[in-house]
C-alpha cells in the first residue's frame, strides 16, 4: 500500500506546524492576558486605594490625630469622628469605617459590636501597620457594610496607616469600605481593551509567522519539485549510461567477432592468393622453360601482399588533423578510381584523440571504397564539420543505392558500426534502391592538438 504523496505529505507538515503555532500563540495570548490584566488590576486597585485613603486622611485627620480617640472612653472624639464620617460626600463614599489602635484592638467601628475585638494577626492590619496601604476589590455580603439583604455587595476594602502629625510614626490604622461601582466598570474596560490588544498582536503574529511558515513552504515545495526533477534526470542518466555501457559491451563482443572473421578472411586471402602463386612458383622453379611463368608468379604474389599490407597498415595518426585525413583520403582514392571527390571540410573541426582518428580514418577509407565499387561514375561528396561537441562527418553519393535492410557479404560497415558503438559516437546508413547512399558518422571531440604540414606526405608502411 502506498503512503501519502509529496504534496498531502507537505500539508500534513504545514498543518501540524500551524496548528503548533497557534496552540502556542493562544496558550502566549491566554498568560499574557492573564498577567497584564492582573497586573493592571493590582495597580489600579491599589492606586484607586492609596487616592481614597489620602481623601480619607485629610477629611479626618483633625479627629483620628487626637489620642483619645484610641480610647474607648474618648466619647466626644469619637462622636465627633461618626459626625465626619456620616456627612458630606464622604459619608456617601466610605460605607463602613473601622479604626484600630498599635496593638490591633478596634477601638471604633460605624458597626455596632465590633469595638473591642482584638486581632494583631491580621495580615492587612499588619501591612498596614508597617507604612504601606493595603487595598483589594472584594464581594462582601451587605451586613459587613452595616446593610441588609443577601446578594454580595463589590466594595474596595482599604487599610492605611495613620500617622503622627508631629513624629511622623504609625499611632493606628483606619480600615474602610468604599463603593466599587466606578472602579469595576474601569477595571472591565481596561479588561477589555488588554484582551483586544493581546488578540491583535496575537493575530499579527500569527499573520506574519503564517507568512514565513507560507513562504518557506513555497520554497520547500519547489525544492522538493527540482529534486525530483534532478532525480528523475539522474535517473535517465543512469538508465542511460546502463544502455550505452551494455551497448558497449556488445560492440566490443561483435567487434572480436568481426576481427575474428577477418583474421580468417585474411588468412583465405592470402592462402589463396600469394600462397597459392608462391606454391606454383615452387614448383616450377628450375623446370626448363619456365623462367617467366615463376618471374610473373612471385611478382603476382609480392603485388598482393603489398596490397594486403597497404590495407591493414595505418598511417602516424597521431600528427594528422581531420581535415589532413580526409584530404589524403580524398586525393588517394580518386587517384586509383578516377572519381570525382568533392571535399569540404570547416576551418573549426575539432581535435580527435588517436583512436577517433583510426575510426575517422576507417569511414572515410571505407566509405569512399564502396562509393568507387558501387556507384561508379556517380557524385560523391565528402564534409567534414562542427556539430555540437564533436565532428560530424558525411559522405554522399547520387548513385544506384541499396536495400540498408539486406545486410552484404562483406565487413567493412558492420565493422565501422562496432568501432563507432565502441568509442560511443553514432553511424547512421541512409539509402534506398534509386536513391543514392549517405553515410553520417559523428565523434566526440578531444583537448589532443594534431598537426601536420602541407606536404609532410604519409608515412609508408
Amino acid at each position: 500500500m502506498s503512503g501519502p504523496g509529496p504534496e498531502r505529505s507537505g500539508f500534513n507538515l504545514r498543518l501540524r506546524l500551524l496548528l503548533a503555532t497557534g496552540f502556542v500563540l493562544i496558550c502566549g495570548m491566554a498568560g499574557t492576558g492573564w498577567w497584564m490584566i492582573h497586573t493592571i488590576e493590582r495597580i489600579v486597585t491599589t492606586n484607586a486605594g492609596a487616592v481614597t485613603a489620602l481623601y480619607v486622611d485629610a477629611t479626618l485627620t483633625p479627629a483620628i490625630q487626637d489620642p483619645a480617640i484610641y480610647k474607648a472612653e474618648a466619647s466626644e472624639a469619637r462622636a465627633e469622628l461618626n459626625q465626619l464620617l456620616n456627612q458630606g460626600a464622604l459619608g456617601l463614599e466610605v460605607l463602613a469605617f473601622k479604626l484600630w489602635d498599635p496593638e490591633g484592638q478596634v477601638t471604633f467601628s460605624t458597626r455596632s459590636g465590633l469595638e473591642g475585638r482584638i486581632n494583631p494577626e491580621n495580615p492587612r492590619f499588619q501591612t498596614a501597620m508597617g507604612g504601606r496601604v493595603y487595598a483589594e476589590l472584594r464581594q462582601v455580603p451587605p451586613q459587613a457594610i452595616g446593610g441588609t439583604g443577601e446578594a454580595l455587595t463589590p466594595v474596595l476594602e482599604v487599610y492605611s496607616p495613620i500617622r503622627s502629625a508631629s513624629t511622623g510614626q504609625v499611632i493606628g490604622v483606619a480600615e474602610f469600605y468604599s463603593r466599587a461601582a466606578p472602579l469595576l466598570e474601569e477595571l472591565h474596560l481596561v479588561r477589555l481593551r488588554s484582551w483586544l490588544l493581546v488578540a491583535a498582536a496575537t493575530l499579527v503574529m500569527g499573520a506574519l509567522i503564517y507568512g514565513v511558515v507560507a513562504r518557506g513552504d513555497r520554497i520547500i515545495a519547489g525544492q522538493r519539485q527540482a529534486l525530483r526533477e534532478k532525480i528523475s534526470a539522474l535517473s535517465e542518466t543512469v538508465s542511460e549510461n546502463a544502455r550505452l555501457s551494455d551497448s558497449v559491451r556488445q560492440a566490443n563482443a561483435r567487434l572480436a567477432g568481426l576481427n575474428e572473421r577477418m583474421l580468417r578472411r585474411l588468412s583465405a586471402d592470402i592462402h589463396d592468393g600469394p600462397a597459392q602463386l608462391l606454391a606454383y612458383a615452387a614448383l616450377r622453379h628450375g623446370q626448363p622453360g619456365d623462367e617467366n611463368q615463376v618471374q610473373a608468379a612471385l611478382e603476382e604474389a609480392l603485388t598482393e601482399l603489398r596490397q594486403l599490407c597497404q590495407g591493414m597498415a595505418l598511417p602516424e595518426l597521431h600528427r594528422w588533423t581531420p581535415a589532413s585525413i580526409a584530404g589524403r583520403l580524398a586525393e588517394a582514392q580518386q587517384a586509383r578510381s578516377g572519381q570525382k571527390i568533392e571535399t569540404d571540410c570547416s576551418s573549426d573541426l575539432p581535435a580527435l584523440d588517436l583512436e577517433a582518428k583510426n575510426c575517422l580514418y576507417r569511414f572515410v577509407q571505407e566509405g569512399l571504397a564502396n562509393a568507387a565499387r558501387h556507384a561508379a561514375g556517380a557524385k560523391v561528396q565528402l564534409s567534414l564539420k562542427n556539430e555540437g561537441t564533436g565532428l560530424l562527418a558525411e559522405i554522399r553519393d547520387n548513385g544506384p543505392g541499396f536495400a540498408a535492410s539486406q545486410p552484404g557479404p562483406g565487413l567493412g560497415l558492420s565493422g565501422l558500426r562496432e568501432r563507432v558503438a565502441a568509442l560511443q559516437g553514432r553511424f547512421i546508413l541512409q539509402t534506398a534502391p534509386g536513391q543514392g547512399t549517405l553515410l553520417s558518422l559523428w565523434l566526440n571531440g578531444s583537448t589532443e592538438q594534431s598537426e601536420i604540414r602541407p606536404d609532410e606526405p604519409p608515412s609508408d608502411h
